[in-house]
C-alpha cells in the first residue's frame, strides 16, 4: 500500500493505492477511493490514527459488501487506457427493453473540439462516427477494466457483433461503443472509442469522464419545485435583459409552459445583459428560448414576437396561464396589464430597476390576496422611490434610451422575481406583495441603506 500525503492550502484529501487490487471503489491505477467528494470532515484526514481508520472501515465495508451511496459510479475510471474528454448521451433515448433482456443498437458520436464527444441514437451529421451500444441487465464482475473485461460482459451476440464493429476500424474509420447496465438499481454506462493509427494496433481507449444529460438528470439542480412547477403556464410580457433572464430562471426552476412576449431583435448591445448570447438580429423571444432549451429542456416555450397594447389581445395571451409576468420597464404598460389580469383574476408579478440599477422593484398583485396595483396610495406601505437623475446613454440606431443599471443588478432583480413568482405558483405567499431591494444606498430615506425593505 503506498499513501500520498499532499501539503499546501486548500487542504487535500490524502491518496492511497494497492497495487494490483480490482475491487468497487478502486480505479485501474490501484487508487482506492474512501471517501464521498464533498464530504466535509477534514477532522478524520488529519491524522495518521484517523486515517488508518478509515482504511479500515474501507476494508471492512469492501468484505460486507459497499453502500450504493458508497459506490465508485463513473464505471469509466475502472477503465485502462482512457482519453481526455467528456462524452453526454441521453440515456432515455436509447430503447433499453424490459430488465433481463439484452439488446443492442446503432449509435453515433460527434466531437466537438477535442473535450466533447455527443453520443446519440440519431445521426447528427455527415462527420459523425458511427458505432453500437449494448445493454446487458446486469455485471456480476462489476465495470469492464479492459478491452478484454468489456468483450465479457457482452453476450454471445453482442459480442459478434462489438468484434464486426471493431474489425471496421482504421486509420479513418474510428468507431464509437456505449455499454449500459443496471448497478444498485440505476443505469450506468461505459463509453470509449476504437480508433488505429497507421502501422499501429486497434486502440480502445475509455473517455475520462461520462455524463448522462436525461431530464431526470438535470433536475436534480432544479431546486425543490420541480413537482410544484411542472403544469404551472406563465406569460411573461418584455424578453430584455431582466425578462430573458427571469425567464431562464424560472424555467430552471421546473416551469411547464413559458409564453414569452417581445417584438424586439437582439442587438450587439443586448448581450451584455441578456440571459441569451446568440448572435444578433435574434429576436430575442427565439434567443431566450433557445438559451431555456440548452438548461430546461422540460419547459415548453411559446414565443410570440410582438408588443400587444390591444386589452383584447393581451386578455386572449394570459386566458390560458396560471401567472402574467410584466419587464417590460414600462409604467404605462405594467399599468394597463394589471387591469387587464385583475379583470381576468390572474395574479400578476411587475418587475423593474430605478436610479440606474440602484434599486430594484417586484410588485406582486394576485386576485383576493393583494392591494391592486392603482389602489397602492399609501406612501408609509408602499414607500415611492424617489426620482434621481437617471443615467442613459443613446445607442445609434432606433432604439429607446439605454439605461445603465449593471449586470449584476440585472441579475439580482430577475432572481427576486423568480423567488416571487414561484412562491406566488405555489401559493405560499411568504413573500410580500411588494419586495424592494437597494443595491446601492440613496440619499433618501428609507433608501438610505443596503438591503431589502419588505412590503
Amino acid at each position: 500500500m503506498r499513501l500520498c500525503l499532499h501539503d499546501g492550502f486548500p487542504y487535500r484529501y490524502p491518496r492511497i493505492y494497492v497495487d494490483g487490487i480490482e475491487r468497487e471503489h478502486a480505479v485501474t491505477n490501484g487508487e482506492l477511493c474512501l471517501f464521498q467528494p464533498g464530504e466535509s470532515a477534514i477532522g478524520a484526514w488529519i491524522s495518521f490514527a484517523a486515517l488508518g481508520k478509515r482504511i479500515t472501515e474501507w476494508a471492512e465495508a469492501a468484505q460486507a459488501g459497499l453502500r450504493s451511496v458508497d459506490e465508485l459510479l463513473d464505471a469509466n475510471l475502472f477503465y485502462r487506457p482512457r482519453t481526455r474528454g467528456l462524452a453526454t448521451v441521453e440515456v432515455d433515448a436509447i430503447l433499453v427493453p424490459d430488465a433481463g433482456a439484452e439488446a443492442k443498437g446503432k449509435l453515433w458520436g460527434r466531437w466537438k473540439g477535442r473535450r466533447l464527444l455527443r453520443l446519440s441514437t440519431a445521426k447528427p451529421t455527415e462527420d459523425a462516427i458511427s458505432g453500437r451500444w449494448y445493454y446487458t441487465p446486469d455485471l456480476p464482475e462489476g465495470p469492464p477494466r479492459s478491452l478484454e473485461g468489456l468483450k465479457a460482459a457482452l453476450s454471445n451476440g453482442q459480442r459478434v457483433n462489438l468484434e464486426r464493429r471493431l474489425a471496421e476500424v482504421g486509420p479513418d474509420n474510428p468507431r464509437v461503443i456505449l455499454v449500459l447496465w443496471e448497478q444498485y438499481g440505476q443505469r450506468t454506462a461505459l463509453a470509449v472509442q476504437a480508433s488505429q493509427k497507421a502501422g499501429e494496433e486497434l486502440a480502445v481507449e475509455a473517455i475520462t469522464d461520462l455524463a448522462f444529460e436525461d431530464e431526470a438528470i438535470l433536475s436534480l439542480r432544479a431546486g425543490p419545485d420541480v413537482v410544484e412547477l411542472k403544469e404551472k403556464r406563465v406569460a411573461v410580457f418584455g424578453c430584455g435583459a431582466i425578462g430573458s433572464n427571469l425567464a431562464c430562471r424560472l424555467a430552471e426552476a421546473g416551469a411547464g409552459m413559458l409564453r414569452l412576449i417581445d417584438a424586439d431583435i437582439l442587438r450587439p448591445g443586448n448581450v451584455v445583459r441578456h440571459a441569451a448570447s446568440y448572435e444578433p438580429g435574434l429576436p430575442k423571444v427565439r434567443a431566450t428560448a433557445l438559451e431555456i432549451a440548452c438548461s430546461a429542456p422540460w419547459t415548453e416555450v411559446d414565443e410570440i414576437q410582438a408588443a400587444p397594447w390591444g386589452p383584447q389581445r393581451v386578455t386572449e395571451l394570459i386566458s390560458d396561464v396560471d401567472l402574467v409576468v410584466e419587464t417590460t420597464g414600462s409604467t404605462a404598460f405594467a399599468a394597463l396589464l394589471s387591469l387587464v389580469a385583475a379583470s381576468a383574476e390572474k395574479p400578476m408579478i411587475t418587475a423593474a430597476l430605478y436610479r440606474g440599477g440602484f434599486v430594484g422593484r417586484v410588485r406582486r398583485q394576485v386576485p383576493d390576496v393583494d392591494t391592486p396595483l392603482p389602489d397602492r396610495t399609501d406612501e408609509q406601505r408602499y414607500p415611492l422611490i424617489p426620482k434621481g437623475e437617471e443615467q442613459f446613454s443613446v445607442e445609434t440606431g432606433c432604439s429607446a434610451l439605454v439605461n445603465n443599471a449593471s449586470p449584476v443588478a440585472v441579475a439580482a432583480v430577475a432572481a427576486t422575481c423568480a423567488e416571487v413568482a414561484i412562491d406566488a405558483l405555489a401559493e405560499r405567499f411568504a413573500l410580500g406583495e411588494e419586495v424592494i431591494d437597494i443595491y446601492r444606498a440613496l440619499n433618501e430615506a428609507p433608501f438610505d441603506s443596503i438591503g431589502r425593505l419588505r412590503g
